[in-house]
């Protein structure tokens, strides 16, 4: 920690640095923030999630399109022995944490993955939708249409625990079959196979790793036509995914935003493609606490940094501060402990009724808006993000490197209507044909490119 601001950072013993921190964040308690980068297991989304509610007294930074729907946020459903013996699971929006993955891995049902990645689970899936970038929404309605259509939504289940499904029936009405293929690219031999899996399972479990709420809606609405939230063995959750969320400065907001923040394993000076944006915004805090594994870009200009190898190092440092802070109830430092506190409390929620005012689960209509820009003729190419990516890296399918006559490790440069950039091509199958991927945020954007 440093003595004193601008000092460099000094090695204190763990209860010195403890104590700091909780001092510290005791002074700003409903000015700080707490952020986690990398994709959190159950028990540590539980108990980041318990520190900021009841140690400083912090709501989410804006309610999720979970928790609108139901009342309540939550990740899985039910426990995680409920993937194991589901009849189908549906996973949207790409690779879930290694938690998820590893109950994945052990289910006997049918498993449908929709992600426009080629990765491990979608390969190993049995039904691949590979959409076009960006087109969630559309591939959502249009299976909630063709439940609809084939007389396969739970009627009895949306009389009885829903509002609002009127106004989501009539807009699904303009995703008939036909025009989904068109906008998001997946057959509709694929789109059918896949009603037929969800709809004809005794149990089905849909899982979605969207960060967007008009995608996470989209899903929430086919879950509930379907009838699965609040049912034994079934449901809908929303867990984290594979890769870390990008960073940028307006995450931490300006006026009004928080003075101090706790940082779980994640690095935004080096991740953020608005690094000197976020550097100032950082260096106004008046309080940077950074638990991580390394000494990272960010952690360098913390004023505590935390050294942090594992989980059950991160849920010692909560329990010890939650400790320090005078936190009500039970403060685990051992994932076991806290796993069975979370399985406790909320194994299956919401089997009598869900937590809004009346106890229903709300549908609530979206539309597909597509990406910012789309594909032409200049820009033939859909622009992705993994800010796991090296810095200079520029991903793309090994066809798509093919046809620009570029080897692993050639030099290529991506353009767009916002700029160009020169890096080293590196070749994944993962990736759909007409897609590159950058570290940068250009989610959303077109291309095209050429040799450098």
């Amino acid at each position: 920690m440093r003595p004193h601001l601008g000092a460099p950072l000094e090695r204190v013993g763990w209860g010195t640095a403890l104590d700091a921190v909780a001092r510290r964040l005791g002074a700003l308690r409903e000015s700080a923030a707490v952020f986690t980068g990398t994709p959190a297991t159950p028990e540590l989304d539980h108990q980041h999630a318990k520190f900021a509610a009841l140690v400083l007294g912090l709501a989410p930074r804006r309610p999720s399109a979970v928790s609108r729907a139901f009342g309540l946020d939550r990740g899985l459903p039910g426990p995680l022995s409920d993937l194991t013996a589901a009849g189908t699971v549906f996973v949207a929006g790409g690779e879930p944490g290694a938690v998820v993955r590893g109950g994945l891995e052990s289910a006997h049902g049918a498993l449908i993955v929709a992600d426009p990645r080629r990765t491990p689970l979608a390969r190993a899936a049995d039904l691949h939708l590979q959409l076009t970038p960006d087109t969630d929404v559309a591939l959502a309605n249009g299976l909630l249409q063709l439940v609809v259509e084939d007389g396969l939504a739970d009627e009895e289940y949306i009389a009885e625990r829903t509002s609002g499904f009127d106004r989501v029936r009539e807009q699904a009405r303009g995703y008939w079959t036909a025009r989904v293929e068109r906008i998001t690219g997946v057959p509709e031999a694929s789109l059918r196979e896949a009603v037929r899996l969800l709809a004809g399972g005794t149990r089905t479990v849909m899982l979605s790793t969207h960060e967007n709420d008009d995608q996470v809606t989209a899903f929430v609405n086919l879950a509930l036509a379907l009838g699965l939230p609040g049912v034994a063995g079934s449901g809908f959750g929303r867990v984290a995914g594979e890769r870390p969320p990008a960073w940028s400065p307006r995450m931490l907001g300006a006026d009004g935003g928080p003075r101090g923040l706790l940082l779980f394993a994640a690095d935004p000076v080096g991740a953020a493609s608005g690094a000197a944006a976020l550097e100032t915004r950082l260096s106004e805090l008046e309080l940077l606490v950074v638990a991580d594994s390394v000494l990272s870009e960010t952690a360098l200009r913390a004023d505590i940094v935390l050294p942090v190898a594992d989980e059950a190092a991160e849920l010692r440092v909560l329990a010890e501060l939650a400790r320090r802070l005078g936190a009500p109830g039970a403060w685990s430092g051992t994932p076991a402990e806290v796993f069975a506190e979370l399985a406790g409390d909320e194994a299956r929620p919401f089997l009598d009724r869900f937590a809004t005012g009346d106890g229903r689960a709300l549908f609530a209509p979206v539309q597909h808006r597509g990406p910012d820009e789309h594909i032409d003729s200049e820009y033939p190419l859909h622009l992705t993000s993994d800010p796991g990516l090296p810095r200079a890296a520029v991903e793309l399918h090994p066809v798509l490197a093919g046809r620009l006559n570029v080897g692993s490790g050639g030099r290529v440069r991506v353009v767009s209507r916002h700029g160009s950039r020169v890096g080293e091509a590196r070749f994944s199958d993962v990736l759909r044909e007409d897609t590159v991927c950058l570290p940068d945020d250009v989610h959303g954007r077109a291309a095209r490119v050429e040799p450098a």
